[in-house]
């Protein structure tokens, strides 16, 4: 990468919203470029600040992430649990 990226993608990188090609085109520029460096450590620290400002939010609604979780009670070799957790990772794969 010959030109600095931009501010928008080098704040993409900080709040990680890059595409994986995008990210990898970027972040080797950052690793070798202290004032992209500075810029992205800038807007992580910005955004820890305003996050930390932030009134707690609980969370609404259950992820179905939460249904892959092993669970205490559960045998890890139950079939209707496998076939659940199965059933989960194909949906959010799609």
């Amino acid at each position: 990468m010959r030109e600095h990226p931009s501010d928008v993608e080098l704040a993409a990188i900080a709040i990680g919203t890059l595409s994986e090609g995008q990210y990898a085109r970027i972040a080797g520029h950052v690793g070798a470029c202290a004032h992209c460096r500075a810029f992205v450590r800038a807007m992580e620290y910005v955004g820890g600040v305003v996050l930390d400002g932030l009134p707690p939010t609980p969370l609404v609604g259950r992820s179905p992430i939460f249904e892959v979780v092993k669970r205490p009670d559960e045998d890890p070799g139950d079939r209707e649990v496998l076939a659940r957790r199965e059933n989960v990772l194909t949906s959010l794969a799609r």
